[in-house]
């Protein structure tokens, strides 16, 4: 096998700073979990905050830490919000004089509360509520404990307000937690939240230094491609991106969008009609929003989140960043995007001409399909394929007797696809007698845990915006975007040719690295092995972490 090659890129006025570690390590073996311990301190968190949580949650919650965010706060605060104060003394002067606004103190370390030293509310206001803040005369009728808040925030939205927590201890003190949470009133408008942290005991993060929240792609969920990726019962610093970066004190946030949970045996998928890409970018802001809020809950402070998208959760981190840029910045959510091999646009020129036509073909196509009725992307035939090379892994494929049941698996994941990215584009580098850079086993286990239902119209509008011979809404703002960029991708899969897409945005900070290990494209680094492969760690997680760590700003003030 070649060295493994690195390609930088840097755009515009930032300097690289990729001083790449690497880490020695015996591919199949567990790691020591002492090899990821840093020195990173307790931090004080608010009591009992996974109970205090489902009480106070919000979709759309506003975080201020200071005199100036407070103000802007107010101002821009639609009825219904609810606005959450960081533990600091508000020294202005503030008047509220709009109705149906909720204010909540976070604590901080030693108790520390939100401190109005004046505060002048209009006596016309309704339907305010103030909770866990100190020092300002507010009018006894708006005072409410944080238990009532609840109640109260559901009657007067109308709002079916849902959140459950799971949690579960890993080795070397990492917790992986899981919120599950209604965000509409359909039967799949339920999302799951993960995160994934270090702790010095359950409920009690240390201190991380640096922050991700990670979109997985099509067909996938959060636990396929990022946190377990294929090693189900062998999850540890080297198969897991989640469990490396919380070990190396990121803290790790996730979403498993809705239609990931519809089960296998569901049959009236008519919902799907009107789920659009635009559906997932909303669940995963108002995700975002209830991960800043636990993050201050426990003590990380009340600033933004870097989103990373893979594949298709690219797309998604895109049109979020984009959607965002029409928002005043005391709404935003995002601080930086990580697009992971997937672009929005390509390069306008004669090599990229026949994947623009594709693309062009692939939208009338897949628009006709969906005006006929067909409104589901069904990969439960693929699913059935991974349960007989598991099963049967040497015996005939039923459906290719040339073939056994792992070799015909093998070739939907080695052999260049019809996806029309790039003419070599495949999900993982390999040929019919193994994968080059995953364990087979794992590519079998990744393809039978995989999501079996995904709306057909994402892929549509994803289709219709790489064409770009139609306006699409999808890169709209795409132009707008001015938070930090950094773009990773695959020798073997999008390549380069995503580098493209953040050249068309206003960012003045943009980065991108090309993980390339073959002079040939169609042996090269794929798509999947970004998140899967042996040496993924040394070459796209690490990197990655110094990106997420030179981009954390440490304005936390709790």
């Amino acid at each position: 096998m070649k060295t493994p090659i690195l390609k930088l890129s840097i755009k515009r006025s930032i300097s690289i700073f990729f001083s790449i570690s690497v880490l020695l390590f015996a591919c199949n073996e567990n790691p020591d979990p002492d090899m990821f311990q840093h020195d990173l301190d307790p931090v004080g968190v608010t009591q009992n905050w996974q109970e205090v949580l489902p009480d106070i949650f919000s979709e759309a919650g506003i975080f201020v830490d200071d005199d100036e965010s407070l103000f802007q706060a107010i101002e821009q605060a639609d009825a219904g919000s609810t606005i959450y104060l960081a533990p600091v003394t508000f020294t202005e002067t503030f008047r509220i004089e709009r109705s149906n606004l909720t204010f909540i103190g976070i604590d901080g370390i030693n108790g520390t509360k939100a401190t109005f030293n004046r505060l002048l509310v209009n006596n016309r206001a309704e339907n305010l509520i103030f909770s866990n803040i100190e020092g300002a005369a507010i009018p006894e009728k708006f005072k409410m404990k944080i238990r009532d808040v609840k109640s109260h925030s559901s009657l007067r939205s109308g709002s079916k307000k849902h959140l459950k927590i799971h949690r579960t201890g890993l080795a070397a003190n990492v917790a992986h937690y899981i919120f599950e949470i209604r965000l509409g009133d359909g039967p799949y408008d339920v999302v799951n939240l993960h995160r994934v942290v270090n702790e010095y005991r359950p409920y009690h993060p240390v201190r991380t230094k640096g922050e991700v929240f990670m979109v997985h792609g099509s067909s996938q969920d959060f636990d396929d491609i990022f946190y377990s990726a294929g090693a189900y019962g062998n999850i540890n610093p080297m198969t897991s991106s989640p469990e490396y970066l919380a070990s190396m004190g990121i803290d790790v946030w996730g979403i498993d969008l809705g239609w990931t949970s519809i089960p296998i045996e569901e049959t009236d998928l008519s919902f799907f009609e009107d789920w659009s890409l635009q559906k997932d970018v909303d669940h995963t802001l108002s995700a975002m929003s209830v991960a800043r809020l636990i993050r201050a809950l426990t003590g990380q402070g009340f600033g933004k989140l870097n989103l990373l998208g893979f594949s298709y959760g690219g797309a998604v981190a895109y049109a979020a960043a984009g959607d965002e840029t029409q928002q005043h910045p005391i709404k935003r959510d995002i601080k930086g995007i990580i697009p992971v091999d997937i672009g929005l646009k390509y390069e306008p020129n004669e090599e990229n001409m026949p994947f623009i036509a594709t693309e062009c073909e692939l939208a009338i196509g897949t628009l006709q399909q969906i005006s006929e009725g067909n409104l589901v992307n069904d990969v439960s035939g693929f699913i059935a394929l991974g349960n007989l090379a598991a099963a049967d892994p040497g015996g005939e494929s039923p459906f290719n007797p040339a073939l056994t049941n792992l070799q015909l698996l093998l070739y939907f994941g080695v052999f260049p696809s019809e996806n029309p990215s790039t003419e070599a584009w495949h999900f993982a580098a390999g040929t019919l007698d193994g994968l080059s850079f995953i364990d087979d086993d794992r590519w079998v286990a990744l393809v039978q845990n995989l999501a079996p239902y995904m709306p057909l119209r994402p892929r549509y509008e994803l289709s219709q915006c790489l064409c770009n011979e139609e306006d699409s809404y999808l890169d709209d703002n795409l132009g707008n975007i001015q938070v930090p960029i950094l773009y990773i991708g695959a020798g073997g899969g999008f390549g380069d040719v995503g580098e493209y897409t953040p050249t068309l945005t206003s960012s003045e900070d943009i980065s991108s690295f090309i993980v390339s290990l073959d002079e040939n494209p169609f042996a090269d680094f794929g798509h999947a092995d970004l998140f899967m492969a042996y040496n993924a760690s040394e070459l796209v997680w690490e990197p990655l972490r110094i990106w997420l760590l030179d981009h954390h700003k440490s304005k936390n003030s709790l």
